[in-house]
């Protein structure tokens, strides 16, 4: 795991300077603090900074490849190394690590053998002979790639905010994103487009390859190499996908952990570690909020059970508020959550054990556990399939409960009514009349969501296409909120249920074998989900392995907002949302004061937090 920079000019004679680029490596220095270098040909530059996990010596160093096949800069793991090395031609050299891997690989197959890597990955790949860049991003998207063309180049980085120090460059936010992330907190469009105009995200599974004497008009688009394919395994086929993700991700040559919340899914994982490695040596992590029912206690019984060295800590409001900066510096946009200033400083504590720690991300969108989501759904194509007329007078009150009337019947407009922060109508009552010219109907958001749902049309059933668009959505802002606060601490963690074996198998298991619906007649959205069971089969594999935790409910893990962005605590969040020059910009401040002193409940809780959260970010960013 490192930090990766480049920048490719459309002038292949054109010279780079040291002062300009070095300090955009620098700030790549937290992400890999064990080596550091920038290289300089004409018309090319390549910085890396390295966190050494596999082949630790010197001979690893990036960028690597000086000569005429070309040259590599790399972040991430590739699993199948060993493996990939086998089908080389000189595969009787001394073993190497995945690094001169993967560089072999790529001078030998070129982007057409990016199916057969195995592992999370974002790189950056001069092709010499023909004078060309190759730019490509792991299938789910677990490593970050950025790029911006501007001044006649290509520049790209591991982060965001490392691009906003281009010479010439200045950041202005796009009011379109913007708006899609007040909506849904999305601050990625699946097209690439970020928060910041100008600067974009290569989307996951894409590759892009840019030749000299481009432009900024005729400059390459990304290519799509990977897409989700349902796979029709046997149950105890998908079994042993997982079990095999897991081996692969305990190969490291410094010390390896995992996370353990108390929830099934990273339960499961540290109990199929135990197939591999003894478990008393294997040290874990959790942690809570003071004051609140979190996964701790779950966290402890599962640790003694398994009988690992386990660690956690608890976060005060003090420290919560203080680590919500800290994230956002990290992420380089407005959190999205709630979860990742905890995340951030259990990736702190850990990182003072191991530097490689196994986690649970992805189980949720494999295996169908996002339950409040499926069985709104469910109640949609119930409800669409009954003429309003039709209803009882019991079934028409519960759908006014749950969705405000019969339920939108195309699946974006209903998904993006249920998936929101703040709803149409109230964006809509807040937005300025300027903004709201800017955003132009907000369609960048209605694009985002239909490109989300057509790219999933192929998926087996409703349930599986829901599936796909969360992995497309929902676990892209996990997986990017991992990766930056992880990598604030030269922390790597790995994701075993996000391989794309295991996502795709999961995909295509039975709707039975994920979930299991209430079939009676009741609408009503809040007993159809607390009936419902979500992520079945993980939860019969947890209960086979002897985990107490199989049965035991999801449990959001988030602050406690009601407490913490409440009326109680209005004098610290006020003076932040309202503070000038913030988001008075976008936004009808007394219209908004209405909103957030109405029905102090939690979704007006969380909303606030949002509103502080993007605040504390422009503030952040001085922009």
């Amino acid at each position: 795991m490192c930090g990766i920079f480049g920048v490719f000019s459309a002038d292949p004679q054109r010279q780079f300077r040291e002062e300009h680029l070095a300090p955009m490596v620098d700030a790549l220095v937290h992400r890999g603090p064990d080596h550091r270098a920038l290289r300089f040909t004409p018309g090319l530059a390549f910085g890396h900074t390295r966190l050494a996990v596999l082949d630790l010596g010197p001979q690893a160093n990036q960028p690597i490849g000086e000569g005429a096949a070309g040259e590599l800069v790399y972040n991430g793991e590739i699993y199948n190394f060993r493996a990939l090395s086998l089908q080389l031609e000189r595969s009787t050299q001394e073993p190497k690590g995945d690094t001169r891997v993967l560089l072999e690989w790529l001078r030998q197959e070129g982007l057409a053998g990016l199916d057969e890597l195995n592992g999370m990955f974002a790189f950056g790949f001069h092709e010499r002979g023909r004078d060309r860049l190759h730019l490509a991003r792991d299938p789910i998207g677990q490593k970050p790639l950025y790029y911006l063309v501007h001044d006649d180049c290509v520049w790209f980085a591991s982060e965001a905010q490392v691009l906003r120090r281009v010479p010439g460059f200045q950041a202005r936010l796009d009011p379109q994103v913007l708006s899609v992330y007040m909506a849904t907190g999305t601050t990625e469009l699946l097209d690439g487009r970020t928060l910041i105009e100008g600067i974009r995200a290569l989307p996951p599974g894409h590759q892009m390859s840019i030749d000299r004497g481009f432009d900024a008009v005729t400059a390459p688009r990304p290519i799509r190499w990977f897409d989700l394919s349902p796979m029709t395994s046997p149950v105890g086929r998908v079994r042993e996908h997982l079990a095999m993700s897991v081996k692969d991700r305990l190969v490291s040559e410094v010390p390896l952990g995992a996370m353990l919340s108390g929830g099934v899914d990273s339960a499961l994982l540290v109990s199929l570690i135990a197939e591999h490695r003894p478990l008393d040596g294997l040290k874990t992590f959790a942690v809570g909020y003071e004051g609140s029912r979190d996964d701790l206690h779950w966290a402890e019984t599962v640790a003694a059970d398994l009988g690992v060295q386990h660690h956690s800590l608890r976060l005060s409001r003090r420290e919560y508020l203080n680590a919500m900066d800290e994230a956002t510096l990290a992420q380089g946009a407005p959190l999205c959550f709630g979860n990742e200033p905890a995340l951030l400083r259990v990736c702190g504590l850990a990182k003072e054990h191991v530097t490689v720690v196994l986690g649970g991300e992805g189980a949720d969108e494999a295996f169908a556990g996002y339950k409040a989501i499926h069985a709104a759904d469910h109640l949609r194509r119930r409800a669409a399939a009954a003429h309003r007329g039709l209803l009882s007078e019991d079934g028409q009150n519960a759908l006014q409960r749950s969705f405000g009337g019969l339920p939108p019947a195309h699946p974006t407009d209903f998904f993006l009514s249920v998936y929101h922060w703040l709803s149409f109508p109230e964006r809509h009552h807040l937005y300025r009349d300027d903004f709201q010219a800017r955003i132009q109907g907000d369609s960048a958001l209605f694009d985002h969501a239909d490109s989300l749902f057509s790219s999933v049309r192929s998926l087996p059933s409703p349930l599986s296409r829901y599936q796909g668009v969360l992995i497309q959505d929902h676990l892209q802002r996990l997986l990017r909120r991992l990766d930056a606060v992880s990598m604030r601490f030269g922390l790597e963690v790995r994701a075993p249920y996000c391989a794309t074996d295991v996502l795709n198998s999961g995909l295509g298991v039975p709707d039975e074998h994920k979930l299991r619906f209430h079939h009676g007649d009741d609408l009503d959205l809040k007993q159809t989900t607390s009936a419902l069971e979500g992520k079945r089969l993980l939860r019969s594999w947890a209960k086979e392995r002897g985990l107490r935790t199989w049965c035991r409910p999801k449990n959001p893990f988030a602050a406690p907002f009601l407490h913490w962005f409440g009326a109680e605590h209005r004098d610290h969040w006020h003076p932040v949302v309202f503070r000038a020059g913030g988001i008075e910009r976008f936004l009808d401040m007394d219209r908004l004061e209405v909103l957030l002193s109405a029905n102090p409940n939690v979704n007006t809780a969380f909303k606030t937090w949002q509103l502080y959260a993007l605040s504390r970010w422009l503030e952040l960013s001085e922009l």
